[in-house]
């Protein structure tokens, strides 16, 4: 059985030798700075670090693409036979879980409490919104109701995004 020291010497030596090559490689211009620091994180923690606007992209993606989904294509689907399958209702109930699970991960992320604050009280408000749209427009309508959401959607993420961009330069 091998010890922690001898895995790590076989791995290619010491953490400050393993360190110091990456800095001599990235100082070379063998890395870029988004390389460079996710091989560092690897290398100090055993895994790399997700950016908050990655993070967010995903978040959104999921939560806002289950909602519209939801609205304009509805959660039965017609089989061959004639009969309906709610199947389509457990991909949305999921991808909305996934979504509002990574949006809760991505606000605490966010360091500045005030800022915090606006954005999961932002979040929350157009999700409301949405919901609200969805529950008030008739269901005969499916791809303008999935219109007027994308129009929620894009003017909150196009405000979140600059917000992001201002936090992240502070």
């Amino acid at each position: 059985m091998s010890t922690p020291a001898q895995e790590e010497s076989a791995q290619g030596g010491d953490l400050a030798t393993q360190l110091a090559k990456l800095a001599e490689l990235h100082t070379a211009g063998g890395l870029t700075d988004a390389e460079f620091a996710a091989a560092k994180a690897r290398i100090l923690g055993g895994k790399s670090t997700v950016s908050l606007r990655t993070l967010s992209q995903w978040a959104y993606m999921l939560t806002f693409g289950a909602l519209w989904g939801y609205a304009t294509f509805g959660y039965t689907i017609k089989n061959s036979d004639g009969s309906t399958d709610t199947g389509e209702l457990f991909l949305w109930v999921i991808m909305a879980l996934i979504g509002s699970t990574l949006i809760g991960l991505k606000n605490h992320r966010i360091r500045d409490g005030r800022m915090r604050a606006r954005i999961t009280l932002s979040d929350g408000a157009v999700l409301a919104a949405a919901l609200v749209l969805i529950a008030v427009l008739p269901s005969f309508i499916g791809m303008v109701k999935g219109l007027v959401l994308l129009v929620l959607f894009s003017a909150y993420l196009l405000w979140y995004f600059r917000t992001l961009g201002t936090l992240q330069e502070a």
